[in-house]
């Protein structure tokens, strides 16, 4: 998942995304190709 899906599908905003992510409450990122990344549906369902 994109980050703007992350967004509507959690309630979170990109601040509190990245935040709880660098607090290890969040799941973490994943390279999806070059320049890009995102999260697992899986683990944005199970947080």
């Amino acid at each position: 998942m994109r980050r703007d899906e992350v967004q509507r599908e959690t309630g979170l905003c990109r601040s509190t995304i990245y935040k709880r992510m660098k607090e290890g409450t969040f799941p973490a990122l994943l390279k999806i190709g070059r320049g890009s990344s995102g999260w697992r549906v899986a683990d944005v369902e199970a947080f």
